[in-house]
């Protein structure tokens, strides 16, 4: 499908309006809020409101905003399951009932309590203490684990197909108690507990054939996240320039890109609101992947734009793999 940058709709390109029309609608709600009080109080808090589905991206660190930014620049993700819960019980596969996905339609899981019991660690699987509606009887019940982005991905010619970004401050951290106080992290109990997790989480997600990648936000470079949040906050916000007006500008990016000048060389005076305009459609062009800039260095609206060498994508793309 040929992507297109249009005014009224600047995030649906590529694989993410391919999904729209599949017949299959995302039905997630984030297992925990960046403004919920049970995160951790160590944790940072933000959101994104930038989307596939349209609505926040919610980040419980700042290395999952880092890592966030470029998961959503990937046009092959259709859907991001932010602070995703793992079934309890046994379950199938998040795109089971996804019409483009038949060979997906028979995985399940066993549910982590089952996995728990196998492994003879069920005492290790968290609980928290709540009230039945039905009965106003008061009683332990299992809680879920969380995983922090759960990629839905729909290449062109190819059939859906998820990825799971576990994701750490450092190299070397998973499977180790966090986010927490270093004297809670070496207590032995928590230890435990979080290696039984991780056993679970990667056993859980096996059973489904969903790879886990275990990343940290600092495996980026800081001029890629600086660039790719800039392009992302300025892409998802309403481009109100007619079609023509659109396509004019974005013709003439690509020449200054070409020609080594400032993107906006030959403007002439304009009003700070047409200004406006104009650097939405410029870097919503670079979003979408329009117009290839290296992305390794700053992008700036007052410097030539330096061309693309390296895919920012393409040095990263194991990441989005379902191998």
């Amino acid at each position: 499908m040929k992507r297109e940058l249009t005014p009224p709709c600047p995030l649906k390109t590529g694989a993410r309006s391919r999904a729209s029309l599949s017949g299959w609608l995302p039905r997630h709600q984030p297992a925990m809020l960046a403004s919920s009080r049970k995160r951790p109080s160590i944790s940072s808090r933000f959101t994104i409101a930038a989307s596939p589905s349209g609505r926040q991206i919610h980040c419980l660190s700042d290395q999952e905003r880092r890592l966030a930014y470029l998961m959503l620049y990937h046009p092959d993700v259709f859907e991001v399951w932010d602070q995703c819960a793992l079934d309890v019980n046994p379950g199938h596969h998040p795109l089971s009932d996804h019409p483009l996905a038949p060979s997906l339609r028979k995985s399940s899981h066993d549910g982590t309590l089952r996995l728990a019991h196998q492994m003879n660690e069920l005492k290790s699987h968290p609980v928290e203490y709540a009230v039945c509606p039905k009965t106003g009887e008061s009683k332990w019940v299992p809680r879920n684990w969380i995983t922090d982005f759960l990629l839905f991905l729909h290449p062109e010619g190819d059939e859906p197909y998820c990825v799971v970004w576990d994701i750490k401050s450092a190299r070397g951290l998973h499977g180790l108690p966090g986010p927490c106080g270093p004297i809670e992290q070496r207590k032995l109990r928590n230890i435990k507990k979080a290696l039984v997790r991780q056993r679970v989480h990667d056993t859980y997600f096996d059973q489904l054939g969903i790879p886990v990648k275990f990343l940290s936000g600092d495996q980026v470079e800081d001029t890629v996240i600086v660039n790719l949040e800039r392009m992302c906050a300025w892409a998802s916000r309403e481009v109100r320039l007619d079609r023509s007006h659109v396509e004019d500008l974005a013709g003439g990016f690509q020449e200054a890109l070409q020609a080594g000048v400032p993107p906006f060389a030959c403007r002439k005076t304009c009003t700070p609101q047409q200004i406006e305009q104009e650097n939405r459609v410029l870097f919503s062009a670079i979003w979408h992947r329009l117009l290839r800039v290296d992305l390794f260095t700053p992008v700036l609206v007052d410097h030539p734009l330096v061309p693309e060498t390296t895919d920012v994508l393409d040095k990263y793309a194991s990441w989005f793999s379902k191998e």
